[in-house]
C-alpha cells in the first residue's frame, strides 16, 4: 500500500493509502495538498484503521446511507462473547447488543436502532466492540 503523499497527487475515489500506521481510503476524488494530510481532512478520506487487516474491526456499508443495518467483522482468534455498543461524539450510550458465543470469521449484524426503539439520527457515532479481552473502536457515519 502506497504511504499518502501531499505534492500534489490525484487520487481517485477507493484510493487506499497508509499515513502514521493508519490505512485510509479516499472517499472524494482530489489532487494533494502538502497539508490536507488525511486525518486532518475526514470530507477526503475515510480512516480504515490499523494497517494491518488482521487487527482491525470493520463496519459496512460505511457511511450508512440507507440500510437500518450494518455488519461488523471483528478479528477474534478463538470463539468469543461478543459485545458491540454504539455511543455519540458525547459519549452517550445508544446501543448495547451482547452476542454470545461468537465464532472465527463471523460478521455481526448490527440494526441501528437505539436502546429505546428509535432509529439513530444522522451524525458520527462510535462503535466499541469487546472480545478476548481485547476492544476496538470504530467510526460509523449515519447519513440518510
Amino acid at each position: 500500500m502506497p504511504a499518502w503523499n501531499g505534492n500534489f497527487v490525484y487520487y481517485a475515489v477507493g484510493t487506499k493509502v497508509t499515513y502514521n500506521g493508519e490505512l485510509y481510503e479516499c472517499i472524494q476524488a482530489h489532487t494533494s495538498e502538502p497539508n490536507w494530510m488525511p486525518p486532518v481532512v475526514p470530507a477526503l478520506w475515510q480512516d480504515l484503521g490499523p494497517c494491518s487487516a488482521a487487527t482491525a474491526a470493520v463496519v459496512f456499508p460505511n457511511p450508512v446511507t440507507s440500510a437500518n443495518t450494518v455488519q461488523v467483522a471483528v478479528p477474534l482468534t478463538a470463539t468469543s462473547d461478543v459485545t458491540l455498543e454504539v455511543f455519540t461524539t458525547n459519549f452517550r450510550k445508544v446501543i448495547h447488543h451482547s452476542y454470545p458465543q461468537t465464532y472465527v470469521g463471523t460478521s455481526l449484524s448490527l440494526e441501528l436502532n437505539d436502546d429505546w426503539g428509535g432509529r439513530l439520527a444522522n451524525g458520527l457515532y462510535y462503535i466499541l466492540a469487546q472480545g478476548q479481552g481485547k476492544h476496538w473502536v470504530i467510526k460509523l457515519l449515519v447519513i440518510r
